[in-house]
């Protein structure tokens, strides 16, 4: 789910995007792709978001209410960023963040990202990143590499980190050190 220009733009399992005026909850644009959605992001003017299965994103033209283009990210694609005219897709079953350039469609980059990226967002510091294997959010450098040290904990609420200072990461209770928790390297 994101906003943009007080809409709220949600993708959905069922392969709909859709719009909500954030003031009067009124839906004010429905896309149907056929494909399972994830992520959704607002870049450049448009919608984006992530064909899980296709292992594609999409590009959805909110003047036109259609998709308007997509890109081949490869492998499931999941969550979905933007900052500025990039678009930042999750996934791929490559363990990385892949950089689109909206206005060209065109991939530009990628960085590590942690063994099985989910959900993505993005701040000052990085990506922040889910790792749905491992029960994890990692925080990922958009220059490439892990931010150092490499951060990464349990999620579940019944799970308390510890820290190994020794290596700099913070350890799940279920994992006996960093290496279990497969941290990449610099």
């Amino acid at each position: 789910m994101v906003e943009a220009d007080g809409l709220v733009w949600v993708s959905t399992s069922v392969g709909d995007v859709v719009a909500v005026d954030a003031v009067t909850g009124t839906v004010t644009h429905r896309i149907g792709t056929g494909m399972q959605l994830s992520g959704i992001a607002v870049a450049n003017g448009r919608v984006w978001v992530a064909a899980n299965r296709e292992g594609l994103l999409l590009e959805i033209d909110p003047g036109t209410d259609s998709v308007a283009g997509q890109v081949m990210i490869g492998g499931a694609v999941r969550g979905v960023t933007a900052v500025g005219t990039d678009v930042w897709v999750a996934g791929g079953d490559q363990g990385r963040l892949v950089r689109v350039d909206a206005i060209s469609r065109t991939v530009t980059g990628s960085t590590p990202s942690g063994p099985s990226p989910a959900q993505i967002a993005s701040t000052p510091g990085g990506f922040w990143v889910t790792d749905r294997d491992n029960d994890a959010v990692i925080l990922a450098d958009p220059n490439g590499g892990m931010h150092w040290p490499a951060l990464t904990w349990a999620v579940r609420p019944s799970a308390s980190p510890r820290t190994s200072r020794a290596s700099g990461c913070v350890v799940p209770t279920s994992a006996r050190s960093c290496a279990s928790t497969r941290p990449l390297a610099q």
